[in-house]
């Protein structure tokens, strides 16, 4: 009952409106009207093998550039079994560039050519083995690849400048110590990577 009040009359609720938003209120459907961050896009290239922290192309890398060192000094080292088959002869090597050529030769098939080899192969195959996605540290193991590289190259030039271990050129002589350290920190820093690697990046489990 309504008491006898008439509709529209003074003790009747107004009838309710309903709202509509705006629009510009309406929030914007995933996927259709939402701006999609921007992906950036890894460099290719050169300019890719540049700045790359992947281990898996360090390790590609590390191998190439020492299986060019393993060539380059197998060629050394038969040249100096040449130069000693008949040591009364002429040989291509002068007597005081020999010693200088057959050191170079041992230090550069194992600290250039056979220690490396190995280094690239663990970096690109222990990651994947304990089922981590990248190696530990990657931009330390791209610094150790440069480094050692880097310093690979100089302590050739040292070689030929006559700064060796009995190089009589002491500038060279100290350009051939600094090659040395960087060619030593640069291994040191690629095997601690994948030590830790080893250590802390492996699956839970494992």
């Amino acid at each position: 009952p309504t008491g006898g009040r008439k509709p529209g009359g003074r003790g009747q609720t107004p009838p309710m409106t309903v709202t509509e938003s705006k629009p510009d209120d309406v929030a914007p459907v995933a996927g259709h009207d939402a701006a999609q961050p921007a992906v950036p896009v890894p460099p290719r290239g050169l300019a890719g093998v540049l700045a790359t922290a992947d281990h898996k192309t360090v390790g590609r890398l590390y191998i190439g550039f020492s299986l060019l060192f393993l060539i380059v000094f197998l060629g050394t080292t038969a040249l100096i079994t040449a130069e000693g088959i008949d040591a009364s002869s002429l040989g291509p090597l002068a007597e005081n560039t020999f010693f200088q050529v057959e050191t170079i030769s041992h230090v550069g098939l194992f600290f250039l050519g056979i220690v490396p080899a190995f280094l690239g192969l663990a970096l690109f195959v222990v990651p994947l083995q304990v089922g981590s996605p990248t190696a530990a540290f990657p931009r330390a193991v791209a610094a150790s690849f440069w480094g050692w590289l880097l310093g690979g190259f100089v302590l050739i030039g040292a070689y030929l400048a006559d700064g060796g271990p009995t190089g009589g050129r002491s500038d060279a002589v100290l350009l051939f110590f600094v090659a040395w350290a960087m060619v030593i920190a640069g291994l040191a820093l690629g095997c601690i990577s994948v030590i830790s690697t080893v250590a802390t990046a492996r699956t839970g489990g494992m």
